[in-house]
């Protein structure tokens, strides 16, 4: 049975050299601990609170998005939790921030005034 020709991509060779830039640039943002977040929490909040998020809100939003390694990359890639980031990205944003929303509005308010059951 003859062999197939092999048939080379032009673009294969640019193609790998920027996965490997993308891989490397993501790599050295990481740290040396591996999962070290990339983008900074003080500098998150500080945005976030920016926007009018409370900051209560703001880090438990943080928390949810720690360790996503790709949320991340694109936070850091955009300057932050900006417009820039992608629609994938700004999405999950959006559902760990209803999650906090959520888990907040199950605490009891330490500023709401507790009613009384006797008149």
């Amino acid at each position: 049975m003859p062999s197939r020709p092999t048939i080379r991509n032009p673009l294969a060779r640019p193609l790998r050299a920027v996965a490997l830039a993308l891989v490397t640039a993501v790599a050295v943002s990481l740290g040396a601990c591996g999962g070290t977040p990339t983008f900074d929490r003080s500098e998150f909040v500080k945005e976030m609170v920016a926007r009018g998020v409370k900051p209560s809100l703001a880090n438990c939003a943080y928390d949810g998005i720690a360790r996503d390694e790709k949320v991340q990359a694109d936070l850091v890639e955009a300057g932050g939790p900006t417009k820039r980031i992608p629609e994938a990205t700004s999405d999950k944003l959006s559902r760990v921030m209803a999650d906090c929303i959520i888990a907040a509005s199950k605490q009891p308010s330490k500023s709401a005034p507790r009613s009384s059951t006797t008149r």
